[in-house]
């Protein structure tokens, strides 16, 4: 298990790669497929036709490609699943806080609220938040000793407490 962990280190490098390299091949199959029509404009009968299909393929070749695509979706993905692991990962800590459970019963319970109330799970763990935060404002104006309540001092004055 200790190796599989360490083996994780490596990962950014091994992303690196992989990404450096598929750089590299587009860019080459973009130089190739331009190149291609290129050439064989150059080499053939020159008319205007042959200059705007050229122009065109010059264009689509030039569009974003899928890869780009599929990479932006896998972006959005994990850009997800970081933020629910991370709201999801509060919300456990404020009800194992709260209630007294731990970190395993906090996301069982995290889980039945959400599927009671059919709500994705990222929704269910921000309520929790929002609540606990809206819960800790109203506690901290409730304080007898708030900095900004009013004291009455000896000789009947009324004056912030520091």
């Amino acid at each position: 298990m200790i190796e599989r962990v360490w083996a994780v280190q490596s990962l950014p490098d091994v992303y690196r790669q992989i990404l450096e390299f598929i750089i590299e091949l587009e860019s080459e199959l973009i130089d190739s497929k331009i190149s291609t029509r290129a050439n064989g404009f150059l080499s053939g009968e020159c008319n205007e036709d042959s200059l705007d299909v050229i122009t065109r393929h010059v264009e689509v070749v030039l569009r974003p490609s899928a890869i780009l695509g599929t990479m932006n979706q896998l972006l959005n993905q994990l850009q997800s699943e970081t933020l629910e692991r991370e709201c999801g990962n509060k919300a456990k800590s404020i009800l194992q806080e709260d209630m007294g459970i731990s970190e395993d019963e906090a996301h069982a319970y995290l889980r039945k609220l959400s599927r009671k109330s059919r709500k994705p799970f990222i929704e269910v763990a921000r309520q929790v938040i929002d609540e606990n935060r809206k819960l800790l404002i109203t506690k901290s104006f409730d304080l007898p000793d708030h900095p900004t309540h009013n004291v009455t001092r000896a000789g009947g004055s009324k004056t912030p407490e520091r």
